[in-house]
């Protein structure tokens, strides 16, 4: 198993804004419109993307999407 350091997830968060994204009627949320970083093409962002940063990132997503009070 990769470790990932925070530094890390924190550049590949800001990275994931210029994904494309394609959007269809089974996935309204969206997936990846290509291959990036870890996750192939067609990933689900919400419950593929988003819940792996959430569950690798210390502090979580909620902390990559709105950033801490530190």
């Amino acid at each position: 198993m990769t470790a990932y350091t925070d530094e890390l997830l924190e550049r590949k968060w800001r990275e994931l804004g210029n994904v494309p994204i394609d959007y269809t009627p089974d996935e309204l949320d969206g997936v990846l419109g290509t291959d990036w970083f870890i996750f192939e093409q067609g990933e689900p962002l919400v419950e593929g993307v988003w819940r792996w940063f959430d569950s690798h990132y210390t502090a979580g997503i909620g902390a990559l999407m709105f950033g801490t009070d530190e």
